[in-house]
């Protein structure tokens, strides 16, 4: 069975909040091979968000 709409699939999500998205945006990129297509930060390069393209999310608050 096929689904043309990826609304209608089952989804899991997961999100993580971190103290030091840098460092653990690296580790990441060479432990799992995660790419991020997304990353955003303020005027300062403090990053809040990261979307990773395997849809791997990442929010900071």
């Amino acid at each position: 069975m096929t689904v043309d709409d990826p609304l209608k699939r089952s989804t899991l999500g997961s999100v993580l909040f971190c103290k030091g998205p840098r460092a653990a945006l690296i580790w990441l990129e060479k432990a799992f091979g995660f790419e991020p297509s997304m990353v955003v930060s303020d005027a300062d390069g403090r990053i809040f968000f990261i979307w990773f393209a395997n849809q791997f999310v990442w929010t900071l608050s």
